[in-house]
């Protein structure tokens, strides 16, 4: 056989589709929130925080973390919960209390 493997049309055409089928699951782990992962430095520039806030968290326990060898992870959806729960709500404004 020479160097060159040659496949059917109609194994082209599955290869095709199974290739086509991983990429559709892999576009939908990246867009969910649990399967992004940020680094330390990706985490202090989304939310503009130092080193001592990261780590201030971290021992706090207010963000969840991961830890492999000496690199630290936080997944998206732990950030975004973490923001939710410290939310502040805000007062009504007076016009919005005059419509109730």
């Amino acid at each position: 056989m020479d160097r060159y493997t040659y496949f059917s049309e109609k194994r082209l055409q599955e290869i095709e589709r199974k290739i086509e089928l991983l990429q559709k699951a892999h576009r939908r782990k990246i867009t969910d929130p649990e399967f992004i992962f940020l680094d330390n430095a990706e985490l202090k520039q989304l939310l503009s925080i130092s080193d001592s806030a990261a780590a201030r968290w971290r021992q706090q326990q207010k963000l969840e973390f991961s830890l492999v060898g000496r690199k630290i992870y936080y997944r998206l959806a732990d950030i975004a919960r973490m923001i939710q729960e410290h939310k502040v709500n805000a007062k009504p404004t007076h016009n919005e209390q005059k419509e109730k």
